[in-house]
């Protein structure tokens, strides 16, 4: 679905790690669906850290904006 729509989805917000970090999705090598004929790469996903006090980052907090004008965060 992602993939299919990586041009109407801005950005995924996610937790769970312990560092806040931009990753990105390729539109090849998708289970069970055949590669375009171009390959593309597209960036929406935000992870942000996750809140453990095992790990000793409380408060585990990351804050972003996204710009009206452009939609880039």
């Amino acid at each position: 679905m992602l993939r299919d729509y990586h041009d109407v989805v801005i950005i995924e917000a996610v937790g769970h790690d312990h560092l806040s970090d931009l990753r990105y999705h390729s539109s090849n090598n998708v289970l069970d669906f055949n590669d375009p004929l171009v390959q593309f790469d597209f960036h929406n996903m935000f992870v942000v850290p996750g809140i453990t006090a095992i790990a000793g980052q409380n408060p585990g907090v990351a804050i972003f904006e996204v710009n009206e004008a452009t939609d880039i965060p």
